[in-house]
């Protein structure tokens, strides 16, 4: 595969998704089923609507005085997120600049297609010809 091959090319169906009116309770159960996992999508009327960011949750879940929070109130709505026909290339650029290890994929339809993790990108693989200019530039 290629740097600027579309992210389609690498997406699976990695993705938990709750709707806006889910309760504090069974987000907690999620974080816990999915230790590894630095966000929950949210979604309302079957649309994506932004992330609940496991560390945002976590603060809300020791510190809450209410039981009766729901998605709606923990979701980060302002956040960066690709379309599967944006290229590999664009999703490298934005994991080297921003701090994030996976990045919600959202189609034309403002549906949630898939995740694309950090570690996707090492299943890109580089041309020859850049690889060996890299290493000759090394050696010298």
């Amino acid at each position: 595969m290629q740097i600027n091959a579309p992210i389609s090319t690498f997406l699976n169906n990695r993705k938990i998704s709750v709707s806006t009116e889910t309760d504090l309770e069974t987000i907690h159960i999620l974080f816990r089923q999915f230790p590894k996992m630095p966000f929950i999508s949210v979604e309302r009327d079957g649309k994506f609507s932004g992330v609940i960011y496991r560390y945002d949750y976590l603060q809300t879940y020791l510190f809450q005085e209410s039981n009766y929070l729901t998605a709606s109130d923990l979701t980060t709505r302002n956040i960066i997120y690709l379309s599967p026909s944006n290229s590999m290339e664009e999703a490298a650029e934005i994991f080297d600049t921003e701090a994030y290890t996976e990045i919600p994929i959202v189609n034309n339809h403002h549906r949630l297609v898939g995740v694309l993790r950090k570690d996707d990108l090492f299943r890109v693989s580089i041309p020859a010809s850049i690889s060996l200019q890299a290493a000759l530039r090394r050696s010298q």
